[in-house]
């Protein structure tokens, strides 16, 4: 299978890591040119005019006038986040706009706000336009989830990323919003939230500019147009993003489109140039070890597999997930070893924590257990007053 990287909500939780970003020396080829050009695609080489421009954040009179609206009767600019999303996310039928959650729902702020259709990136959009036509310091922040993984209508798996919005307060503010989906992070910061539920403050998080959101939406653009076999703009759309920014998943999404096309050499250069920004970045290794099996060559593919297995190892959600394995077929002592290396590695979820409980109670150790489940509910504590 072939790994894609998309921002997009979570939907369930899986097994691979997100590791640091880490720049190496400079890659380059004549496969890696040929790659940026087009030529294998449309023929010859692509202009750099023919590339997609959005306004992404862009607001019609009509969505300005909801945004002020719905908000007029707050008192102060925590008030005015919650109300703006309660909007947004209300039926129509309260007067809202009732936006549902969908996958594929990659949009602008105004396809958004048409079509009330959105994933996490979408919405993101949506209300850190709004937010800041109301002026609220409103940016897109990136949450670095358990790695997730979702399987689109064709062989690939898509690593799904997320997204939320944070609103930096002008006065202080200890008040916890759970309404709707938002919540105080910080005493001076607003987290807004498709799926709030889901949302850890425990995880880390990083705010992103507007060039690294572009990219991001191009990138999320590509990947649902190589869903559909239109690889002519899946190629301008990665094209695109490339120019905001040289992320290492916007690479290995290129390079699974030349694979798709047959163009394996063209493919392997576009993985190396991920390595080049990522060494560490397992959907690129993984790809690289199934790439090089289907090129038959076999000890290259080798190194690439260890190198995932090493990593793997390393990783506290795969571990996680081999002890939820162990458990489901009754291999307590596996479960038991799995779960507690998961539990060195990383301490600051809970749902490692009660799986951890689960594992003991079977194993008969109820004092385990309940010191388990008491620091579960610490966490869970902690995320709700964030």
């Amino acid at each position: 299978m072939r790994y894609i990287s998309i921002v997009a909500c979570i939907l369930f939780l899986s097994a691979c890591a997100s590791y640091p970003h880490k720049k190496t020396v400079y890659f380059s080829s004549p496969e890696l040119d040929k790659a940026l050009t087009g030529e294998a695609i449309f023929h010859r080489v692509v202009d750099g005019k023919e590339l997609p421009e959005l306004e992404l954040f862009a607001l019609t009179d009509e969505m300005k006038e909801f945004a002020t609206h719905t908000t007029k009767k707050a008192r102060n600019q925590d008030e005015q986040a919650e109300l703006l999303h309660n909007a947004l996310m209300k039926s129509s039928e309260r007067g809202g706009r009732g936006i549902r959650y969908r996958v594929e729902g990659t949009g602008s702020a105004a396809e958004v706000f048409k079509t009330n259709t959105a994933n996490c990136l979408g919405y993101t959009l949506l209300y850190v336009a709004m937010a800041r036509h109301i002026g609220l310091n409103a940016k897109v922040n990136q949450v670095l989830i358990p790695p997730t993984w979702y399987r689109g209508d064709s062989d690939a798996y898509f690593l799904m990323k997320h997204v939320n919005a944070k609103v930096k307060l002008r006065q202080f503010s200890t008040k916890t919003l759970l309404t709707g989906g938002v919540q105080v992070a910080d005493v001076s910061d607003v987290v807004v939230d498709l799926e709030m539920r889901r949302y850890r403050s425990a995880y880390s998080q990083q705010l992103l500019d507007d060039i690294a959101v572009e990219a991001l939406f191009y990138n999320n653009k590509a990947m649902e147009f190589l869903e559909k076999e239109n690889y002519q703009q899946s190629f301008l759309f990665l094209r695109r993003a490339l120019r905001s920014n040289n992320e290492s998943f916007i690479w290995s999404n290129l390079g699974t489109l030349y694979w798709r096309l047959g163009e394996l050499s063209l493919a392997e250069a576009v993985y190396q140039k991920a390595l080049s920004f990522n060494t560490e970045d397992l959907s690129v290794l993984h790809n690289l070890a199934v790439l090089y099996e289907k090129m038959e060559r076999f000890e290259d593919a080798s190194l690439y597999r260890e190198k995932v297995k090493s990593y793997r190892a390393a990783n506290p959600y795969y571990l996680y997930q081999l002890a939820k394995k162990a458990k489901a077929h009754q291999d307590l002592p596996l479960a038991t070893k799995w779960i507690e290396s998961a539990l060195k590695k990383q301490n600051k979820d809970d749902r490692l924590f009660l799986l951890a409980a689960e594992v003991y109670e079977l194993n008969g150790y109820s004092n385990k257990a309940k010191k388990m489940r008491r620091k579960a509910e610490a966490l869970q504590l902690q995320n709700k007053s964030g």
